[in-house]
C-alpha cells in the first residue's frame, strides 16, 4: 500500500509541474510573445511570405531598425510586418536618386537606394508625428507603406511588437535583423 501511495504521489507531483509549466507558457505566450506568419514578399528577402516568426509584445516601444508587425495601419484588413526607418520627431527623406536618408543620415538597413525608393506618393522630406513611425519593407518594389498616404506615419499604439526570432523556413531560422 506504502509503494501504491508513493506512485501515486509520483504521479499527482509530475502532472501538477506539468499543469504548472503549461500555465506559464500560455501566459507567456499570451502577454509577452506571438507567432505571426508573414503575408507577402514585401520583407524580402529578410523574411519571406509564409515566414513564421515570434514577436515580443509585452512593454515594447518602436525602435529605429526594427522589424515590427502592425494591426490595423492605414485601415489594413490584416497585420503588416515592416521596418521601423524613423520614429517621432525624425526626419525622413528620399532625394532624386532614391538614397534614403533619416535625419540627414543614410538610412543603411534592408535596401536603402534606387529607383523602388521613389514609388508612393508622399513628399519628402516629412517629420514623423511624436507617437508614430514611419516603416518601409525591405523589398521597396512591392511594398505598401509609409510611402504611401493610405498607410502613411502609423501610431505606435498600432505595433503588435517586434519580430525577433524567425522559426520557418529553416533557412531563415534564427534572429531577425
Amino acid at each position: 500500500m506504502d509503494e501504491r501511495n508513493n506512485l501515486a504521489r509520483g504521479a499527482y507531483e509530475w502532472l501538477d509541474t506539468l499543469a504548472t509549466c503549461f500555465a506559464f507558457l500560455m501566459l507567456v505566450f499570451f502577454f509577452v510573445v506571438k507567432t505571426y506568419t508573414v503575408s507577402g514578399d514585401s520583407m524580402y528577402p529578410t523574411l519571406e511570405d509564409g515566414s513564421s516568426m515570434l514577436v515580443l509584445s509585452a512593454a515594447y516601444s518602436p525602435e529605429q531598425g526594427d522589424i515590427v508587425v502592425l494591426e490595423h495601419a492605414g485601415g489594413a484588413d490584416r497585420s503588416l510586418v515592416k521596418r521601423v526607418v524613423a520614429t517621432g520627431g525624425q526626419t525622413v527623406h528620399i532625394d532624386d536618386s532614391g538614397l534614403l536618408t533619416v535625419d540627414g543620415e543614410p538610412f543603411l538597413l534592408g535596401h536603402t537606394m534606387g529607383e523602388e525608393n521613389l514609388m508612393g506618393d508622399v513628399s519628402f522630406p516629412l517629420t514623423v508625428p511624436e507617437g508614430h513611425i514611419f516603416v518601409l519593407g525591405d523589398n521597396r518594389a512591392v511594398s505598401l507603406d509609409s510611402r504611401y498616404l493610405s498607410i502613411g506615419c502609423p501610431a505606435e499604439e498600432s505595433v503588435v511588437g517586434k519580430a525577433f526570432f524567425v522559426y520557418s523556413p529553416s533557412h531563415l531560422f534564427g534572429g531577425v535583423s
